[in-house]
């Protein structure tokens, strides 16, 4: 039995900043050094990026997000980074999915 991990390449977001925010939440602890992607409604910014990207760039709930405009840092700078656009600015969010392990079953014998 062979066990493999997966992790998806960075993938570089850019979102406007609106009013109502990014129709994601970000959860993170201080310490982190990304910011957890929950909670995505189906009408916010996260959503309409998905729409106009294919299947394999698309932005899903549990994705982190380890930079934004280029930073990286701690979740709580990222988040202040965030904070600093103003309303109609875009924000490049750098985005990568946690890794998935897959197995993989040696061919069956006869």
């Amino acid at each position: 039995l062979v066990s493999q991990f997966l992790r998806a390449m960075p993938v570089d977001v850019p979102l406007r900043r609106e009013q109502e925010g990014f129709g994601a939440a970000l959860i993170f602890k201080d310490t982190q050094l990304c910011l957890q992607i929950g909670n995505m409604t189906e009408s916010g910014a996260f959503a309409r990026y998905n729409r106009w990207v294919s299947e394999k760039d698309r932005v899903l709930e549990d994705d982190c997000i380890i930079a934004v405009d280029g930073h990286r840092g701690k979740a709580l700078e990222l988040i202040a980074r965030v904070k600093m656009k103003q309303i109609g600015e875009t924000v490049v969010f750098t985005v990568v999915r946690p890794p998935t392990e897959l197995m993989t079953l040696p061919p069956p014998s006869h």
